[in-house]
């Protein structure tokens, strides 16, 4: 069993479909959790849609520049855009070796962070 399969037990939310990634709801985030190779687990989720036109998209992508900038010395969670750039996402990396708590942790700091996110976009 790994460790996105006993997290996922722990919170009472398993089984696990596939054991190298998982999703859940919490507190208004869908939460990704994503088996990298064993033991280095990523977590994600997303933000918000990017507009499609071409004003609103540059107003968008100029603040979650500017907020990913001040933010990136005091969290771990770095932005990301979808791969056909449609939705802005937030990303962490629990440590090599990570727990149960290890993830919990994670977890609550990801979704606090997509929280102000959220607001601040």
């Amino acid at each position: 069993m790994n460790l996105i399969e006993r997290w996922a037990l722990s919170q009472d939310i398993g089984p696990v479909a596939n054991n190298r990634k998982f999703a859940v709801n919490l507190d208004q985030v869908r939460v990704h959790l994503l088996e990298l190779h064993a033991g280095q687990v990523v977590l994600e989720a997303r933000i918000c849609d990017v507009p499609t036109k071409p004003n609103e998209r540059e107003k968008i992508i100029s603040r979650a520049m500017q907020i990913g900038l001040a933010r990136a010395r005091t969290s771990a969670s770095h932005l990301v855009v979808d791969s056909d750039q449609s939705a802005f996402w937030l990303q962490r990396r629990a440590k090599q070796g990570a727990d149960i708590p290890d993830i919990d942790q994670e977890v609550e700091h990801l979704v606090n962070d997509i929280e102000l996110w959220r607001t601040a976009l």
